[in-house]
């Protein structure tokens, strides 16, 4: 399967629909333009909105430099991708750059993976402060987990959202902080994906994990109030635009309804859940009449722009192992396929039985105060 977006064969315009469906999971022109750019698709003003008319393709963005050298970028290896970096360096062009076009690469091979055509990994393979190569999982051992106050601190703030998306947030917050799961897990749920069998009860997840995986996922019963919270004002699209995907190669719209939509009714893509973390941890302010929320924002006020979705998935670890969940059952909540990658998480651990969920879940919320919030209704 190639990328070439000047074939005219089925299988390149699956392809091209591919890439222009991720585009659009950003919501503005200027940051689909962008990505567009620095992956090098070739920009079509009836293809998606607000694409210029007359861009200029540099030879050296992601997709033109694959195609000319013949490498198929769904099959890409970490050598290829290291010498198109370093193409890059070797025309001048500054690390920020080049981090940057590595970012919106990674960006694009998540949805794919998402959608199942390929299984490459741009971010286990090259490590763009170096722009060394690097093994599986190198840049997960960096990651820092949240404390539990931290994360107490975060569900604080995301109650002090003034915008239309409050209800969605807090769910996406319960979401990540109670199971644990990935950035494009989270995004990839559809509506029929979740469930719940009693009012009061715990709800459950069907995530797409790596490799074309699925797990069913427990939710407890707070995340699943707050899952169904949202759902009763989430926005639906007026009109689908969803491009058919999974190798569809009709011109119909997808059946497919995203459970974490824009403001526009879109699914939301893996890339706009960092910054809306962090416009989250900005909201507490020092002065507040809240003690709560002041002592949310010192809390905060150190991590703002560092928050990461993968924190919470650390976390989620090392919450459950210092409150005894064993290891092989955060292995199967975290969809670890070695038991290494897990241990890699923790910092203690005992064996017990059961799902971590609820064990964390309890943590996060004991002893919360449920004095109501401005804007917050009973």
């Amino acid at each position: 399967m190639s990328f070439d977006t000047n074939d005219t064969n089925d299988e390149s315009d699956v392809v091209t629909r591919l890439v222009l469906g991720w585009l659009q999971t950003f919501e503005t022109a200027k940051t689909r333009n962008a990505y567009a750019s620095d992956i090098g698709l070739e920009p079509d003003a009836r293809r998606w909105p607000g694409a210029p008319r007359n861009p200029r393709l540099s030879p050296l963005a992601f997709l033109p430099w694959m195609r000319d050298r013949g490498i198929d970028p769904l099959t890409v290896t970490r050598i290829d991708l290291l010498a198109w970096l370093h193409a890059q360096s070797a025309a001048g062009r500054p690390t920020t750059t080049r981090s940057r076009q590595f970012y919106s690469v990674c960006s694009l091979y998540r949805f794919l993976r998402g959608e199942g055509v390929t299984t490459v990994n741009p971010n286990d393979m090259v490590n763009t402060k170096t722009m060394k190569l690097t093994g599986k999982g190198g840049a997960e051992r960096t990651t820092r987990p949240l404390t539990v106050a931290q994360i107490k601190a975060m569900f604080t703030a995301v109650r002090l959202d003034g915008t239309a998306h409050r209800e969605r947030n807090l769910a996406i917050l319960g979401v990540l902080s109670a199971t644990g799961c990935r950035a494009a897990e989270l995004v990839g749920l559809d509506l029929d994906h979740y469930w719940r069998e009693s009012p009061a009860g715990p709800g459950k997840l069907r995530l797409h994990r790596k490799g074309g995986k699925w797990h069913t996922i427990t939710v407890p019963a707070y995340e699943a109030d707050l899952i169904d919270a949202y759902l009763r004002v989430r926005i639906d699209p007026q009109q689908s635009n969803e491009i058919a995907l999974r190798g569809d190669v009709s011109n119909q719209t997808s059946p497919r309804r995203a459970m974490f939509t824009t403001r526009r009714g879109q699914r939301m893509s893996a890339d706009v859940i960092q910054p809306m973390l962090n416009r989250i941890a900005a909201l507490p302010t020092p002065d507040h009449s809240k003690q709560l929320v002041r002592e949310a924002f010192r809390t905060l006020s150190p991590l703002i722009g560092s928050i990461h979705p993968h924190q919470f998935r650390h976390a989620y670890a090392v919450t459950a192992a210092r409150n005894g969940q064993s290891v092989t059952q955060i292995q199967a909540d975290l969809g670890h396929e070695s038991l290494t990658t897990t241990q890699r998480y923790l910092s203690q651990a005992a064996e017990e039985d059961g799902s971590a969920a609820p064990t964390v879940s309890a943590i996060y919320h004991a002893g919360e105060e449920l004095t109501l919030l401005p804007n917050e209704h009973p």
